[in-house]
């Protein structure tokens, strides 16, 4: 039987779960979700700055509610403050508590230890090659979002849609996922 042929896509997929399961993993031990784990990074490298929520949201591109959230469960566990500007009472700056630099230290440190385990066994030459082809399908990806659906050299009427979706689930359903 012929080996059925990779796809990036599933691939990348893939790698991006499974990080998301090692990085859980090692945060799991300091009580911090990933989102939370940026954010404190996000503050510690801009610790002299007056960062506010809307550039949480920006920076990050989360919705309003979901920054607002996310901020208050760190506020309530003691990772960061909101502290007034003295220029306008109403604005409320996002400021890392002791606790929070202290886990930023520790998140530098699982974030060390998850690139030694990603890279583990892999020569430099190899590395080099992976970055240079990572960095290729971005260009790829920014290429084909720029012309428009790559999946569609017409507009796409609803039939044709639905009928390749139809198919599509089929295809899915005889292979058992």
């Amino acid at each position: 039987m012929e080996q059925e042929q990779k796809r990036v896509g599933y691939e990348v997929h893939t790698l991006d779960r499974m990080i998301g399961q090692l990085i859980n993993s090692l945060f799991e031990k300091e009580g911090l979700t990933i989102t939370q784990s940026w954010v404190i990074g996000f503050l510690y490298d801009r610790q002299k700055e007056n960062i506010f929520q809307k550039d949480i949201e920006a920076h990050f591109h989360m919705a309003r509610s979901t920054a607002t959230g996310v901020l208050q469960v760190m506020e309530k566990h003691g990772i960061l403050n909101r502290e007034p500007v003295p220029s306008d009472a109403r604005l409320k700056r996002l400021v890392l508590t002791e606790q929070g630099i202290r886990l930023q230290i520790a998140t530098m440190e699982n974030f060390a230890r998850m690139e030694e385990i990603l890279k583990g066994g892999i020569s430099p030459e190899d590395m080099r090659i992976f970055f240079e082809t990572v960095e290729r399908i971005r260009e790829n990806i920014s290429q084909g979002l720029n012309e428009g659906s790559p999946f569609c050299s017409h507009p796409c009427n609803s039939e044709e849609t639905d009928e390749a979706h139809t198919a599509a689930q089929e295809t899915e359903s005889a292979r058992g996922h």
